[in-house]
């Protein structure tokens, strides 16, 4: 038990470092950018980040993100690799024409269609390593893109050149594609469909699912990004910032771990029962270094004398100003925790024996849920936390339902 434990601990570390630093660089560099370059305007900047990553998501998204989940159950591998990359060959030319009739009709920004279509060549290329447990190019490109962009925003402050900061989003993707990984886009414009009628028609049941997966997975963050919050402007930045930071320091050690370990889940689960210890090593690690890290940094910064010099720290936690923040973030620490929790266990199930209706509906209800409670005079404080006690009760839930049914079919 001891040496198990210890192994899952290596190995939910190792993840986590390598899998964190793009992120916080991303982060760090969208604040900088927002607090030196573009007058602290940094709700509009993250939700430029949100939008072209949602779109992104619910279109190409729907080829890319079903690599994780077909090639590593796939029979033969090579044949589905090939006809998924001519299908996300054929999608994002018909997406790029189509962003045409969009912009004549002045229905996007230019930069979120070019930031759409570059972030969606980018995430192919990180998805299709990944599918094929080519973690390090996978990491290449994720630390090629975050390094570039904050070189690129440090330029910028150098010099005292002020750009739209989607520029910097494209610019930061694009080369890293052109740097890191750039035979997976040739290799896009030589793919065939050479898959015979079962993959092909298996392929189009995961695109379904997972383009309602994507769609219904912003639901809930939209709704507080762009109905919710609009309403309270001295609260909007900060609880944009709120919802950033636990995206990206506290989701970042699930997500790490899902990055890596999800491949050999999806083999796991695929065609057989759920299994709760699948899995569950890794994810109770992340939660507990989940814990660490945020009691640590909490008092590091409470004790440090040095920290308290520091401007940038200064800056960001001035906003922490009384006690409804402190509690708002930890609502927000909870629902990403529960959310994620929920998504390295239940969901890789259901998505490995395609059943994306079940994910569906979970995202439905929880967007149900908390419009229901706005709109019968919640304030945007009372909604973070009836999204919390949602995420939180819907996995228990969820798990004892699968639990259910396993046993069930075993009589």
């Amino acid at each position: 038990m001891t040496s198990k434990l210890s192994k899952g601990l290596v190995k939910v570390v190792s993840s986590v470092s390598s899998r964190s630093v793009p992120g916080v660089l991303n982060l760090a560099s969208l604040w900088f950018f927002s607090q030196y370059l573009d007058n602290g305007d940094y709700a509009d900047n993250s939700n430029f980040v949100y939008l072209v990553s949602y779109i992104s998501g619910m279109t190409l998204g729907v080829v890319y993100f079903s690599l994780v989940v077909i090639l590593p159950s796939a029979q033969d591998k090579d044949l589905s690799s090939e006809t998924l990359a001519c299908i996300f060959r054929k999608t994002f030319l018909f997406l790029s024409v189509l962003f045409i009739f969009i912009w004549l009709l002045g229905l996007l920004e230019p930069m979120v269609m070019i930031g759409i279509l570059v972030l969606s060549l980018f995430q192919y290329s990180v998805e299709l390593n990944r599918a094929r447990s080519n973690f390090k190019k996978a990491l290449r490109l994720l630390y090629v893109q975050s390094t570039m962009l904050s070189v690129v925003v440090l330029i910028l402050w150098y010099f005292e050149i002020v750009v739209n900061y989607g520029v910097c989003f494209v610019f930061s993707y694009f080369f890293a594609i052109l740097l890191a990984d750039f035979s997976s886009v040739v290799s896009l414009l030589k793919a065939r469909v050479t898959g015979d009628k079962k993959i092909v028609f298996d392929m189009l049941s995961v695109f379904s699912g997972a383009f309602l997966l994507k769609v219904s997975e912003g639901f809930v963050p939209a709704f507080l990004r762009y109905v919710v919050l609009p309403h309270y402007p001295d609260s909007k930045d900060f609880a944009t910032l709120a919802m950033d930071l636990v995206q990206r320091f506290v989701a970042t050690l699930f997500n790490a771990v899902k990055f890596f370990v999800m491949p050999s889940q999806v083999k796991k689960y695929h065609g057989k029962k759920f299994d709760p210890n699948v899995g569950s090593a890794q994810n109770n690690i992340s939660l507990i270094l989940v814990l660490v890290f945020i009691v640590g940094i909490g008092l590091g910064l409470l004790y440090s004398n040095s920290a308290s010099s520091w401007q940038w720290l200064k800056d960001i936690f001035s906003q922490f100003e009384t006690i409804k923040e402190i509690v708002l973030f930890s609502v927000i620490v909870i629902w990403q925790g529960a959310n994620f929790y929920r998504k390295n266990s239940v969901d890789i199930y259901l998505m490995s024996n395609r059943r994306y209706t079940e994910l569906v509906l979970f995202q439905f209800f929880a967007l149900v849920t908390a419009s229901l409670f706005f709109y019968h005079g919640f304030a945007y404080f009372g909604v973070f936390v009836v999204v919390s006690v949602y995420y939180v009760t819907i996995y228990f839930i969820s798990r004892y339902w699968l639990k259910s049914q396993s046993k069930l079919s075993e009589r």
